[in-house]
Formats: C-alpha cells, sequence, structure tokens
C-alpha cells in the first residue's frame, strides 16, 4: 500500500484514506483494526503498518518520543516531525477554510472547559497572527474543540470529517514548505 521511497505516493494514500468515510479505522496487518483519533493518528497507523521501511527507521530513533515524528517524515516527506509549512504556501480556498475556522474561534467566548481545550482554541484563534502552520496543531486543536463542544455557537466549525477532508486537502496541495527538500 505504502512504497518505500515514493513519499508523493504514501502522501496520496493518507489523503485518500482521510476522504474515506470510515477514514478513522484504519486495518492493521494481523488483523483488527485501529480506531484512531484523529486526522493525524490516521497518517501514522497507516505508515506504522504499512510502510516498508517504518522498522528500521523506529530503531534509529534514539528516543521513544522521536519514533512518531521521523516515521510521518520519512514515510510522507514531511520536512519536520509536526508537518510545519508557511500558511502563504497553501491555495487560498484551502487557507481561507482555515482562516474561517480561526475567525469563528476569535469570535466567541469560551465558557469554563479543559485547559487542553482553552488552549486550543486561543490556538486557532490566533493562526493569522502565525506564517508557519503545522498539520499535527490544526489537527489537534480542531478535533480538541469538537470534542469539548461541538457547537457553531463555541465556534467549533469543524467536525472530525471536516478535519479529515481539510488534512487531506493540506496534503493533496503539497505545499513546498511542508516537504523535506530533496537533499535531505
Amino acid at each position: 500500500m505504502l512504497s518505500e521511497t515514493d513519499q508523493a505516493h504514501n502522501r496520496r494514500v493518507w489523503s485518500e484514506w482521510l476522504r474515506r468515510p470510515d477514514c478513522y479505522l484504519v486495518p492493521k496487518r494481523e488483523g483488527g483494526a485501529h480506531e484512531c483519533q484523529d486526522a493525524w493518528d490516521v497518517g501514522h497507523a497507516l505508515a506504522i503498518d504499512y510502510w516498508p521501511l517504518r522498522g528500521r527507521v523506529a530503531e534509529a530513533a534514539e528516543y521513544d518520543d522521536d519514533v512518531e515524528p521521523a516515521v510521518m517524515m520519512g514515510c510522507y516527506g514531511l520536512r519536520d516531525g509536526a508537518g510545519t509549512f508557511n500558511r502563504d504556501d497553501l491555495p487560498e480556498p484551502i487557507r481561507g477554510r482555515i482562516l474561517f475556522a480561526s475567525q469563528a474561534a476569535k469570535s466567541t467566548s469560551r465558557g469554563p472547559g479543559s485547559l487542553a481545550a482553552f488552549l486550543s482554541h486561543n490556538t486557532i484563534a490566533d493562526l493569522p497572527e502565525e506564517s508557519e502552520w503545522h498539520l499535527f496543531v490544526l489537527v489537534n486543536c480542531l478535533d480538541d474543540m469538537w470534542r469539548n463542544d461541538p457547537s457553531p455557537m463555541a465556534g467549533t466549525v469543524f467536525s472530525p470529517p471536516d478535519i479529515a477532508r481539510l488534512i487531506a486537502d493540506i496534503l493533496d496541495a503539497a505545499p513546498a514548505s511542508l516537504l523535506a527538500s530533496p537533499a535531505h
């Protein structure tokens, strides 16, 4: 399913998987399925089960916390472990959807909730001031906002399927700053 060396192919596989109605269930090689929490987790689960170099990359990681970023970088060709990219590299329609989510988060008041949800809300609200965005942060903050309060009145404009489609669109757009340089 995933290529050893063709990272563009692997991003297409991840993107296509995110467009499925059952995208949060990734079958395991040995049977059963990963019940993924979010779109980033889907990409990681695909790489862990279907990328031929996953074992070699995991063994080379110095610390356990380095395995996931190394796998995501190696499998999908992301520039860094969080999928950092320059927001201006996104096509306007995709950037506009993210800015819409930011405006919704900014224009709502947040009642008492978890600290994580509060921080996620603030992170999304502050996106227009940031020149670099991160796939990992987008996924986790938008998902956390949904889990805390899925109401548009709380500034939550993306459901999990919407978040998956947004990440798929970003992967399909392949902003140059998202990708590792060919020299690496």
